[in-house]
């Protein structure tokens, strides 16, 4: 469970702090990509922002805080996105969702990997889990919802349970290329892997 002391303080509910906040996600981002993760600092942070310390203190009580925010941001956005994408493309068969579904993950993540390296390195040890697993739980129900109302995998026999498998298998695979990054293997290479990786877990 999160703890308090790693939530922000207050919402920005008025548009000036909103983008004061704004301002304090996106500076923290660019660090990712300068900085070594225990380099970052709060005095940084704020500096890149270009506000004041106190005013960062205002509404985040420590770096930890932004992090989470942070988390929070990106797991809703990337749903979001899941589910635009699912609505604009329009897949038609199960390998067509779960080639969307490679596709965006892939884009998505390596496309910032730096800041999700950074998030990964901390979201443990700040009690993030929780959130990213109903996350990643919502992330099946719109991809199982949008299969049934289509009519689509009516011939697999547990059609959640392959999508719920699909959404881990990428997350997993995703999670270990982003932090670790050894295989050596080209964006479209982890497409192609990874799709091949789990059409024969629902081919089988």
């Amino acid at each position: 469970m999160m703890k308090e002391i790693f939530k922000i303080r207050k919402k920005p509910s008025q548009k000036r702090s909103q983008i004061l906040v704004k301002s304090i996600l996106e500076a923290t981002e660019n660090l990712t990509n300068t900085l070594p993760i225990s380099n970052i600092t709060t005095a940084q942070i704020a500096r890149i922002a270009g506000i004041s310390v106190g005013s960062l203190y205002q509404y985040f009580p420590n770096k930890q805080a932004i992090i989470v925010a942070l988390v929070e941001k990106y797991t809703q956005d990337s749903l979001n996105q899941i589910k635009q994408r699912l609505d604009q493309d329009k897949p038609e068969k199960v390998e067509d969702i779960i080639e969307n579904l490679v596709n965006f993950c892939v884009e998505y993540q390596l496309s910032r990997q730096n800041l999700f390296r950074f998030l990964f390195y901390f979201h443990h040890q700040l009690g993030c889990i929780d959130h990213i697993r109903i996350a990643r739980q919502r992330a099946v129900e719109f991809i199982y919802d949008y299969a049934v109302e289509n009519n689509i995998g009516s011939e697999i026999p547990n059609l959640r349970q392959t999508i719920y498998m699909s959404v881990i298998a990428v997350a997993g695979v995703m999670d270990y290329v982003t932090v670790f990054d050894d295989g050596g293997m080209s964006i479209e290479q982890i497409k192609h892997e990874t799709e091949l990786l789990i059409r024969r877990y629902y081919t089988h």
